[in-house]
């Protein structure tokens, strides 16, 4: 049976991030609690999840907009930085707009969960919740290119700082103004 590679999928909310991020993600989100409600006709979904210490939230990042001239660009708009791939990078300008984070379970109360770590805005539909699972997300002997260490540096550095990148700005209020800062005329 042939497949058709460029088929639709229909992707429906199961609730919705609560938190004060408007309009930027703070670099320090990682200790900041939001809350994700589920609609009512999966709150039982939720059951059991308290006993997990970590989740994975999927979401869909419905403020990012695909431009195909950000197939490639600089990691993190840091020019300083390797061009890379859009699949080889965490920008929020996708072909398609699915957010991933891993975060850390405080509460559950009916159809709310607490949590801390999502760097999400206000308002983004979620799409999937998975438990943080013994023998499935933990990879031993991980390796990442060079720039990602200091990527890590950049970000530290912009805690301290306090400062807030174009890349944690909502479109039209200074942030990803061309996917992550990509360059056709650079690699």
């Amino acid at each position: 049976m042939a497949r058709n590679s460029k088929a639709k999928f229909k992707v429906s909310p199961i609730g919705r991030v609560r938190n004060n991020f408007n309009d930027e993600i703070p670099l320090s989100y990682e200790s900041e609690i939001s809350e994700i409600v589920i609609d009512d006709e999966y709150a039982e979904g939720l059951e059991g999840i308290e006993e997990f210490s970590h989740a994975i939230i999927i979401y869909w990042m419905h403020c990012s907009e695909w431009k195909s001239s950000a197939i490639k660009g600089h990691p993190m708009a840091q020019k300083d930085f390797p061009v890379i791939g859009v699949f080889a990078g965490r920008s929020p300008i996708r072909p398609n707009s699915i957010g991933l984070t891993t975060v850390k379970v405080l509460k559950r109360d009916k159809n709310t969960l607490m949590v801390e770590g999502l760097d999400a805005y206000n308002n983004t539909p979620v799409i999937d919740i998975k438990p943080f699972m013994l023998g499935y997300d933990n990879i031993k002997g991980a390796k990442f290119p060079s720039w990602v260490h200091r990527a890590l540096e950049v970000i530290e550095e912009g805690k301290r700082q306090g400062e807030v990148q174009s890349w944690q700005r909502v479109p039209g209020k200074g942030g990803w103004k061309d996917g992550f800062t990509s360059n056709k005329d650079e690699g």
